[in-house]
């Protein structure tokens, strides 16, 4: 009965509240457009524009390759994903649908991550199934039995999703309209903070699974906006659905079978967008009928001239390269990144728990490059993988070697070698693995936000503000949130507001 109120709730009409978003100039139906950034938010804009009529348009692109972090590698046949990994429960609004347009939406529900509560297999209570971990928390917390713990949690999880609509309201997609002031000061500082403010931090483990493993931040240091941002009411049902046992499509957690990158590099072929690779941006300059991009394709030097300008790669690449105002300056300069890193292993002899792992302690202990979660393509893949028996088969299955990605999460950017140390180091002498191979790393600035401060002047409303002036749209995971269905959420919005 508790489930189906939460869905209930969620599903209860309500419009959106705040101040709406205003009207924006937007490229002409003649306009040559150009799109700097072939990841995910310039690949669907240049895809949006041309469902809309719009036929000259040019992708500048400094890699060799479409998808940004949307960054797969196949290795006997099984496509291991490097970047982007899930579809949650709202990606079925934007994603899928698109996915399926192009006829590669097949998905795969993936299971709950367990985890490890210490750096080690064999200190006991170390390894645990999530629900037990999240069982245990709300009993140490609370002195309730188990029944009333989970009692508490879904009570807490539906005042949650009172709160975000009282707020908020029921808005389209995952940037809602600017809050009042007063909201403004209900989601001062931390995402922490706000949760004890509003009593809480039940929910606090849930949100170490949800915000910080897949790279967000700490809760007690990412501002309140954010957390409210990604954890919206749908997601967070889902996040909770699943740990407990009880997701139901769509409100589950899944991947695409066939991986992220494929999605982008099917609609540059069937939409035949022009991209032009290993593009070396000198500088832009900008006026009020347009861009001119200065370009040096390593033979010579060459110019570009563009009606209009969507700037669709980090902030920070643009403070480098355009002829920015002030005021975009002081929006854009305080911007951190982190550095997420992403190595693709072989290894044997591990202690396992599932094949989607956390590991708690480095999440707690902020451990610089640590380890913070992994997860083998092959063994999500499995189909039965979600039964118990399953996991124990795939746990003790461990003199097989397996595949896996591991992410590790820094506040600073290191070399390949010193990530690798503390990889190799992480398994061989806490998980006993054995025979470790490394076969690619890759490393992100990942995830441009402000300060919790900085995010209470409602920078994300300033930007959009901006959105228009110069000819220049501003889109990507710098302006709204470092996810796909953020990403194109956020294109659909510029859309809809130039009146496209």
């Amino acid at each position: 009965m508790a489930v189906k109120g939460l869905v209930e709730l969620i599903q209860q009409p309500q419009p959106a509240k705040g101040e709406p978003f205003p009207d924006i100039t937007g490229p002409n139906p003649d306009d040559k457009v150009c799109i700097v950034g072939a990841g995910p938010a310039g690949i669907h804009m240049a895809q949006s524009l041309k469902k809309r009529n719009l036929e000259d348009i040019v992708i500048f692109e400094k890699t060799d390759r479409v998808g940004g972090k949307s960054y797969d590698v196949t290795v006997n046949g099984t496509v291991n994903y490097m970047g982007t990994v899930f579809v949650l429960a709202n990606y079925f609004d934007n994603l899928v649908p698109l996915a399926r347009e192009y006829g590669i939406g097949d998905l795969v529900k993936v299971p709950s991550p367990n985890l490890f509560k210490y750096n080690s297999g064999s200190q006991p209570g170390s390894k645990l199934r999530t629900n037990q971990y999240i069982l245990d928390f709300l009993q140490s917390s609370t002195d309730l039995d188990a029944l009333s713990a989970l009692k508490r949690l879904f009570l807490d999880i539906g005042r949650y999703i009172k709160i975000h609509r009282e707020m908020f309201g029921a808005y389209k997609g995952d940037l809602m309209p600017k809050p009042s002031l007063e909201v403004f000061h209900r989601i001062r500082g931390t995402f922490l903070e706000f949760l004890q403010r509003e009593n809480l931090k039940t929910l606090v483990p849930l949100f170490s699974f949800s915000h910080t493993m897949p790279g967000y931040g700490y809760i007690d240091e990412i501002g309140a906006l954010y957390g409210l941002m990604w954890n919206d009411p749908v997601y967070l049902l889902s996040a909770c659905l699943r740990t407990v046992g009880k997701d139901e499509d769509p409100l589950s957690v899944y991947t695409f079978r066939n991986g992220f990158e494929r999605i982008w590099e099917t609609i540059v072929k069937v939409e035949k967008l022009q991209i032009n690779f290993n593009s070396n941006i000198l500088k832009i300059t900008r006026n009020s009928k347009g861009s001119t991009i200065y370009l040096n394709d390593g033979y010579h030097k060459r110019k570009e001239s563009c009606q209009f300008l969507i700037w669709a790669a980090p902030v920070d690449e643009y403070l480098k390269t355009v002829d920015f105002e002030m005021d975009e300056l002081i929006i854009f300069k305080p911007m951190k990144s982190v550095s997420y890193s992403s190595t693709l292993v072989r290894m044997a002899s591990d202690i396992r728990n599932g094949p989607y792992t956390c590991f708690l302690e480095n999440i707690r202990n902020k451990t610089e490059h640590g380890v913070v979660v992994d997860a083998s393509s092959s063994g999500i893949n499995i189909p039965n993988i979600r039964e118990p028996e399953a996991l124990d088969l795939w746990d003790g299955n461990n003199s097989e070697a397996k595949i896996a990605t591991v992410v590790q999460l820094g506040r600073e950017f290191d070399s390949v070698e010193a990530l690798n140390d503390i990889l190799i180091d992480h398994y061989m002498l806490n998980f006993n693995a054995t025979r470790i191979e490394i076969l690619r790393t890759l490393t992100w600035k990942y995830f441009p936000r402000w300060s919790p401060i900085d995010l209470n002047k409602g920078r994300h409303w300033d930007v959009f503000n901006l959105q228009g002036r110069k000819r220049t749209w501003f889109t990507g995971s710098s302006v709204s949130f470092e996810s796909v269905k953020s990403v194109l959420e956020y294109n659909k919005l510029l859309l809809r507001q130039s009146g496209m």
